[in-house]
């Protein structure tokens, strides 16, 4: 469909605008892709593009709820996903988690590296170790790295965008050498 990629591109840019300006993903933004998309697959392809599109979506509430749950990640960030979701489908929603996955471990060592330094780290693992030894949970100090917060909107976006060109390609690939 034609109209899904403008759609979902827009939907990644101002997200990643928002969670890097205010560190938040507004629920007018991702509520309403999750209605643009159910409502785009659902004229278009009627039964089956609901299903495919509302698939998606509640995949990735029961995917990321737990994780939102525990505080690993942003209730935004969730609600993000589930809009791609929305958009693309079960299948390039794995894949963008996968990649989204990837890109954000980076991205958050790299963001708390910058913030803390390597005393940052250094009391991190400190905390780990005396954790582990006295089995009890020690909360993160301000100083560590592990007390950083790290917009996570543009790593999904980033593994979004890859998931469609790795999707775009290999379909490309596999048209081209099977004629």
């Amino acid at each position: 469909m034609d109209i899904v990629f403008p759609l979902l591109i827009t939907l990644l840019a101002i997200a990643v605008i928002n969670d890097l300006r205010r560190h938040t993903i507004p629920n007018l933004l991702t509520f309403s892709f999750i209605a643009i998309g159910i409502l785009v697959h659902g004229i278009a392809n009627g039964f089956e593009g609901l299903w495919f599109s509302v698939s998606a979506t509640g995949l990735a509430f029961l995917i990321l709820a737990p994780v939102v749950a525990i505080k690993a990640l942003g209730a935004g960030d969730a609600k993000l996903m589930m809009a791609v979701g929305s958009l693309v489908g079960v299948e390039l929603l794995l894949s963008s988690l996968v990649w989204g996955v990837i890109f954000g471990g980076f991205s958050s060592l790299l963001f708390a590296w910058y913030r803390t330094g390597w005393p940052g780290f250094k009391a991190t693992l400190y905390r780990y170790q005396l954790q582990f030894a006295t089995k009890k949970l020690i909360p993160a100090q301000a100083n560590e790295a592990a007390s950083i917060k790290a917009p996570y909107a543009p790593a999904l976006a980033l593994g979004t965008v890859i998931a469609v060109w790795q999707t775009a390609f290999v379909h490309t690939q596999l048209t081209f050498s099977l004629g």
